[in-house]
């Protein structure tokens, strides 16, 4: 399937999901604000660009003119009072405009409108927007998915067939290269005039393909094994499962989608409180809809039906058995199994069977042994049988000595049932007995040691050490139990030991023979591979033993072969085939490497110590003290110049030059790599983290260093650039924020690039990247760097503002980049000489001068800055708004639930029931209310301008 058959087929589903949903609440018939109103809005430097208020009757002030919603033209009047009688909310109201003087300039015509900008406005009729000029014509047609405003150079931003593009007055795409991938797209004022991108994300398989996301879809993360190359994905805050191909798997219906306990299991997935599901890994839906899921262990789910009945599933999504309502009584769990007790006979589901084992009549289950075995009793409480996790049934029907069983252990992987007078039978992962009557009646004399077992494609593999008992009576000697029952057995064995470390890493064990001749090597079925000749047998590591005879030491390999190697100090095997040595037990002496095979030494003696090699390498110290990498040769690939080496793949190392003694430390760390060319410079708290693909991120929190490098340490990505993270084993990326300054011209001044940047004043301008904050000239170069700070410089002010949040500190800066002022708490920008303040988190807000003095106006609810006529809305204590004065004194009463700044002698109010636009002296202009069911707009003399008829019922 092509990618836009896929986007295509998502849209459909997303659609389908989207009607198939409850109907919203109908709008209520008051003016409400839209959204929620941010107290000291103010505070935000950037806070004055645009209206701090809207609501849906009388909104978004710009250039004299005031959104309005009101009754369709083009639909009788009757019939919309009837529609809002019912529920039907606005859906029979359009957007038009009144001028200033509270006339009606463009009549409701549109779906939705932005503020007028530049002399237009944009305006969407149906599903595409356009732009409009005052008289309400369309200037642009609507084609574009969004729009934004006009900038001041004559260019806004659109969305157009999947991506953001700037046009120009005339329509027209302009021809400006943005990067690609934009999730969304802004023009500043001034002229060059920043433009501001950021990026939505880029998903990239180990292949080389990439997604790009649609922007009303996230991907949230893998699901089920990496290689599916399937992932969850959220739209409109449902969630769902597609492919690589963005095919839908399972549609964003979901409230929520969980993992299982263990991989391989199935998804639990909830829609709402009355629909669940389970899903596999491959994204298949398990069964139908259930009302409820819980899991039971990691390999088996409880679910209920509509009716009530009981579906018993495993991780396979096979369902092993289905119980009807009455029956849910009898559902019993133990563990990780379940059992259901039938009239013929109790059922048992095994956590990682196929089907229930079912019991003799009158067997009951018990206890589980370490949530691994299920123990069975008859009615009289006595052992009936044994049922392991994979569903094998060990019945004393089949086996009278099961009813014997007093305890059951598991020791190193095996099953060992004991009675009271001692050991029974030892049980293999099947629950096979091992040994016949008379193996268990031929061990009674001999001390038992567990060997962890061993898994092993073909043949028996041992399961114990037989050796002596306590009294150092058993004639028969020592040796060997192997897993098909049988016994090896020596007399002249005086004991017997496992040559390996533990956990087993080998299928092959060895052991050591301790005789009256020495001590020799067996392998894992009880076959002498080294005679016994030696005083000592060390176990095997790298492939190698040490042993010692007569003060002689040797290295034997695993098929009992001996090799001569330098009787010295300081012995260890540090690769297949390399030891190390000293040649004296001088505490000075340095180390030597030896080959095994050659029988001869490499290299000279200059090692302190030596680690074990991983893929021929070796991390070495040096005389001095000093660490590096060496091959097997004693060559230096990393020359000794650390105090500390951590190996990240064989191409790159993380150290230190100083030592540290603390697990988690801070101290600084670089990578390196064989060339000794650093990659990563020094960095605290530095962490490298190799990916299956052999990728290394490397990260710092401290500093905010994030990067991708290759293996062999070249830097893929830059997280100052792009930040990243695997999803599944696709990489997700994002490229960072970036401006950019364009011409009227639709030229570049300055190309995009990371940062975000403000409009110029003057030849300065604020461009702020993840590294700092600094001032640029016209050219884009840096000419002062500025404190750290989360600075802004607002369009309408001569210093900028920057706000510490770590010390709760605003500072202040001119043009130069000079400190101007530094306060206390959150400050906003300077507008009139005048801002807001808050000296701390518990205060409420004022206004400060340019020295920081605060201005004494009283306390406020909520506040904006003076501005040049010196009003700015206030709320008093009780949360209604009025306009104050520079005194704090109340010009225009607080009788307003909202209230926006002024803007050409502007503003606009509400009193809850009503939407007015006032002047400065609070003189009504225009007021919207609903008057018989239907939206009404009154002029400046209170005469009804819109509609143009009231409802039959109110004429």
């Amino acid at each position: 399937m092509s990618k836009t058959a896929s986007l295509t087929t998502l849209s459909a589903a997303l659609l389908a999901s989207a009607l198939a949903a409850p109907m919203a609440h109908a709008q209520t018939r008051t003016c409400d604000v839209m959204g929620s109103s941010i107290l000291f809005s103010a505070l935000d430097p950037n806070s004055g660009q645009t209206p701090s208020r809207s609501n849906d009757c009388l909104s978004a002030l710009g250039e004299g003119m005031a959104a309005v919603q009101l009754p369709r033209a083009d639909r009788n009047i009757d019939d919309i009072a009837a529609g809002q009688s019912q529920g039907y909310g606005l859906s029979d109201h359009k957007w038009g405009f009144v001028d200033r003087d509270g006339r009606l300039a463009i009549p409701p015509k549109f779906d939705a409108v932005q503020p007028f900008a530049h002399g237009l406005a944009a305006a969407r009729d149906g599903s595409h927007w356009g732009f409009i000029d005052t008289s309400g014509d369309w200037v642009i047609e609507p084609g574009f998915g969004e729009a934004k405003a006009f900038a001041e150079i004559g260019v806004a931003p659109v969305w157009k067939l999947y991506e953001w593009v700037l046009i120009g007055r005339d329509g027209k795409r302009l021809d400006v290269d943005l990067g690609g991938h934009l999730a969304s797209l802004t023009v500043g004022s001034g002229e060059p005039a920043p433009v501001r991108t950021t990026y939505a994300p880029v998903y990239k398989s180990p292949d080389g393909k990439e997604i790009s996301w649609m922007p009303d879809l996230e991907i949230v993360g893998g699901f089920g094994a990496p290689e599916a190359n399937l992932f969850l994905v959220r739209a409109h805050g449902a969630l769902g499962i597609v492919d690589s191909d963005l095919n839908i798997l399972v549609p964003p219906l979901f409230d929520y989608i969980d993992p299982p306990r263990k991989d391989g299991g199935l998804w639990t997935a909830a829609g709402g409180a009355t629909y669940q599901a389970l899903l596999k890994p491959d994204g298949t839906v398990v069964g139908s809809e259930y009302r409820e899921i819980r899991q039971i262990s990691d390999d088996l789910w409880w679910a209920s039906g509509d009716d009530g009945e009981v579906f018993i599933i495993n991780r396979a999504g096979k369902t092993l058995a289905e119980i009807d309502r009455p029956g849910r009584t009898s559902i019993g769990q133990f563990g990780p199994f379940v059992t259901y007790r039938a009239e013929d006979g109790t059922q048992v589901f095994a956590p990682q069977a196929d089907a229930p084992v079912v019991l003799e009549k009158g067997f009951l289950a018990e206890r589980t042994i370490q949530d691994e075995l299920l123990l069975v009793q008859d009615e009289n409480g006595a052992v009936a049988g044994l049922i392991s996790r994979d569903g094998h049934y060990l019945s004393r029907e089949d086996h009278d000595w099961v009813g014997q069983i007093d305890s059951v252990e598991i020791r190193g992987g095996w099953y060992w049932p004991n009675d009271i007078d001692g050991r029974l039978n030892i049980l293999g992962p099947d629950l096979r007995p091992l040994l016949t009557p008379e193996a268990v009646e031929e061990l009674d004399g001999f001390g038992v040691e567990i060997i962890p077992r061993v898994d092993k494609a073909e043949g028996p593999v041992p399961v114990a050490i037989l050796g002596q008992t306590w009294c150092q009576c058993n004639e028969e000697g020592t040796g060997l139990l192997l897993s098909d029952g049988s016994i090896v057995v020596d007399k002249s064995w005086g004991n017997v030991s496992l040559l390996e470390d533990e956990p087993l890493t080998t299928d092959e064990p060895r052991f050591a023979i301790a005789t009256a001749e020495g001590v020799g090597m067996i392998d894992e079925t009880g076959k002498v591979l080294l005679e016994p000749s030696q005083d000592h047998i060390s176990r095997f590591h790298n492939g190698y033993a040490l042993t010692s005879r007569n003060g002689d030491i040797q290295a034997l390999g695993r098929d009992g072969t001996l090799h001569d190697i330098p009787s010295s100090f300081g012995l260890k095997i540090v690769s297949p085939g390399l030891v190390t040595y000293q040649e004296t037990a001088a505490a000075d002496d340095l180390l030597r490497l030896y080959d095994i095979a050659a029988g001869e030494p490499v290299g000279e003696a200059r090692f302190r110590t030596v680690q074990d090699f991983v893929e021929g390498q070796a991390i070495a110290k040096t005389a001095e003290g000093r660490l590096g990498v060496i091959d097997q040769s004693g060559a230096w690939i990393l020359d000794p110049d650390y105090a500390e080496i951590e190996r990240i793949n064989g191409k790159l190392w993380a150290v230190r030059d100083e030592p540290s003694d603390e697990i988690f430390s801070t101290k600084p760390k670089a990578i390196v790599n064989a060339a000794g060319e650093t990659v990563v410079a020094f960095t605290p708290s530095l962490k490298a983290t190799t990916w299956p693909d052999g990728r290394v991120e490397v990260v710092s929190h401290e500093t905010g260093l994030h990067l991708l490098l290759s293996e062999d340490g070249d830097i893929e990505i830059d997280g100052r650039e792009t930040q990243f993270a695997r999803v599944g084993h696709w990489l997700r990326t994002i490229r960072r924020p970036a401006t950019g300054y364009l011409t009227a011209e639709g030229e570049w001044a300055l190309p995009l690039r990371r940062g975000v940047g403000s409009s110029f004043h003057g030849d300065r301008a604020l461009f702020a990247t993840a590294e700092g904050a600094h001032l640029i000239d016209r050219d884009g170069e840096t000419v002062a760097d500025l404190p750290t700070a989360q600075w802004a410089w607002p369009a309408d002010a001569d210093w900028l503002v920057g706000w510490n949040e770590d010390e709760d500190r605003t500072v202040y800066a001119d043009a130069q980049g000079d400190e101007t002022l530094s306060v206390e708490g959150r400050g906003g920008s300077f507008r009139n000489g005048v801002a807001l303040n808050r000296p701390n988190r518990n205060a409420k807000p004022g206004w400060m001068d340019r020295s920081g003095e605060r201005l004494e106006i009283g306390r406020y609810r909520d506040l904006s800055r003076p501005d040049e006529e010196g009003l700015a809305y206030a709320a008093a204590q009780e949360g209604l708004y009025g306009y104050i004065d520079s005194e704090g004194r109340y010009l225009i009463p607080p009788v307003y639930r909202d209230a926006s700044r002024f803007s050409d002698d502007r503003a606009i109010v509400t009193t809850g029931a009503n939407a007015m636009m006032i002047d400065r002296d609070g003189r009504p202009l225009a007021r919207v209310n609903e008057t018989c069911g239907v939206r009404v707009l009154y002029g400046p003399d209170n005469r009804r301008l819109w509609p143009e008829s009231l409802p039959k019922r109110c004429r």
